[in-house]
């Protein structure tokens, strides 16, 4: 099995199959699935990756954690490509290759949609 089957298997039941018409449909259809299998991911990152920037992290307060971690998402650039390296990850090659024709409205939205795993899921942090 090459890995674009393979990646189609082991992710979340997703709705088209067909070549997404543009970038809101791609959203909808795969990113907004493949964001949600990752959350774990997503948050161990963004919590280790915080706890390596200040040694007190885990001591501020819930409200602290959540500003700090959205001004990470919003200005470090590490973060950013941590982040996306997650998500594409398990992307197939064609669905990258999507992204990247759309990634200026496509980044934007995925940084959005983690501000808001971020805020719903303020336990894990």
């Amino acid at each position: 099995m090459d890995r674009n089957e393979e990646m189609t298997r082991i992710r979340p039941n997703m709705n088209g199959t067909s070549a997404p018409k543009d970038a809101k449909e791609f959203y909808d259809h795969t990113l907004k699935s493949v964001i949600q299998m990752q959350t774990p991911v997503l948050l161990s990152f963004l919590k280790r990756y915080a706890q390596r920037k200040s040694k007190h992290f885990a001591l501020y307060k819930t409200t602290e954690k959540v500003r700090f971690l959205k001004v990470l998402l919003r200005e470090n650039e590490l973060v950013h490509q941590g982040l996306y390296g997650i998500v594409h990850g398990v992307l197939t090659t064609d669905e990258i290759d999507f992204f990247f024709d759309h990634i200026e409205s496509l980044e934007k939205t995925v940084l959005r949609d983690v501000e808001a795993l971020i805020e719903k899921n303020t336990v894990m942090l």
